[in-house]
């Protein structure tokens, strides 16, 4: 999981105008195929409480442990052509979906027809009224209202690099015609990229090199699979009574992998994304509801025995340890910030349960209730580590280096040493 942080700012490529839309839609720019990135991006969108996971394995011991909302699946595109009947089924109707319209937007829209089909999920105010004014559109005017969108693009954009946000604003001036969208394409075996140029000249070594992302989600007793580039949702299978939805994905995602994704040495070209619940906001909420009830305990205790009497009977480890283990790097040991709906009514059934313990059962529970904090506090904190180096990594890819060189190789001429480096570097 890569956490995410605010960026320098969202860079836009129109004037403001005072509208949310623009008539013709800007530039959307390449981006990296990073869970961090894309966690990044759904919170720039205003969606809360969920993350982006990258997934090992299709196993239950990898998938399910992770219970994913939705699933994104990047692959070595090659056209996989379907009948039109098979989007024909009429329970798609009740299917959010947007065809995609613009190039390298392609991982965006993915992420937007799953989370768009998500119930219980906090949208945020800007996508929950896009969604109610879609839902009735045809997934052409969804695709094209995504694509005109500057909340969408201006999120999307700021987890860019500037030069790739630069180079899709030229890309877009330089071309006049309508096309197909793309899908995405590899700059190189190590960064998996959107990018405008797949899928164009025919020429097989760009087909090669052209990636794209398609989304899995339940939703009305079945799963879809939702491709910007399809006629519409498709339905992969009914979930039983029985079943979960990833017993029902599974054996597609399967199928998938070994189709489109490698070749005969063993190269793997794909990777799976998982849309999952936060996993701060629920170790947040482990070491806060641990708060509330070392105080009720304390209280407890304090009524049973004033004074503090009853610290002599705990284990002085424990006793030490409660000074310090409520308190993160980020954090003192007050309340803070609770983020589940159902955090007040499960810490108030806790409390009742503690009021009508005896003080042998109290401070039997005082003592599982530090234990338990110190494991809460390293789950935290180890969170709380990788959002620090995902700020780090957000730091260092938005920003504009250019002005630096450039500076620096002016430099360089004014102290006379450039043109002896690049004699040095022809040599």
């Amino acid at each position: 999981m890569k956490a995410s942080t605010s960026a320098t700012g969202a860079i836009s490529q129109s004037p403001r105008t005072g509208s949310e839309h623009d008539l013709i839609g800007g530039a959307f720019a390449v981006l990296e195929s990073d869970p961090g990135v894309f966690t990044t991006l759904i919170e720039r969108l205003g969606v809360r409480g969920l993350e982006v996971e990258e997934v090992l394995s299709v196993d239950s011991w990898a998938l399910d442990v992770l219970s994913p909302r939705g699933l994104i699946f990047c692959f070595l595109w090659h056209n996989d052509q379907r009948r039109r009947e098979e989007f024909a089924d009429p329970d798609a109707a009740d299917v959010w979906f947007a065809h995609q319209l613009s190039d390298d937007a392609c991982a965006t829209q993915a992420i937007l027809n799953v989370l768009l089909n998500c119930d219980d999920v906090d949208l945020g105010e800007e996508l929950m009224s896009f969604r109610e004014e879609s839902r009735e559109f045809t997934g052409v005017i969804k695709g094209l209202a995504i694509s005109n969108s500057r909340h969408i693009r201006e999120a999307h954009n700021s987890v860019a690099r500037p030069i790739d946000v630069e180079g899709s604003i030229h890309a877009q001036v330089s071309t006049f015609s309508f096309k197909q969208p793309s899908a995405t394409t590899k700059s190189n075996k190590k960064r998996k990229t959107f990018s405008s140029k797949s899928r164009r000249s025919g020429d097989k070594a760009d087909e090669e090199e052209s990636f794209h992302f398609l989304g899995y989600v339940p939703s009305g007793g079945k799963v879809w699979e939702l491709d910007g580039l399809s006629a519409g949702p498709l339905e992969v299978g009914e979930i039983l009574d029985t079943q979960t939805w990833l017993d029902v994905v599974r054996p597609v995602l399967r199928t998938k992998m070994q189709k489109f994704g490698g070749d005969s040495e063993g190269d793997i070209r794909f990777n799976l994304l998982a849309l999952v619940d936060s996993k701060y906001e629920r170790c947040s909420d482990a070491l806060e509801a641990l708060k509330r009830e070392r105080i009720a305990l304390e209280r407890q205790l304090d009524q049973l025995k004033p004074g503090g009497d009853w610290k002599s009977l705990c284990d002085p480890g424990l006793l030490a340890l409660s000074r310090s283990v409520f308190s993160t790097s980020v954090a003192g040991p007050e309340k803070g910030p609770t983020y589940s709906k159902s955090f007040g009514s499960q810490v108030m059934d806790r409390q009742v349960k503690i009021f009508r313990m005896t003080e042998t059962e109290l401070l039997s529970a005082w003592h599982t209730c530090i234990q338990e904090a110190k494991s809460a506090k390293a789950s935290l904190e180890m969170e709380i580590s990788r959002a620090k180096t995902v700020a780090a990594e957000n730091a260092k890819r938005t920003h504009n280096y250019t002005p630096f060189i450039q500076e620096y190789i002016r430099c360089l001429s004014n102290e006379g040493m450039l043109e002896d480096l690049l004699k040095q570097s022809k040599s």
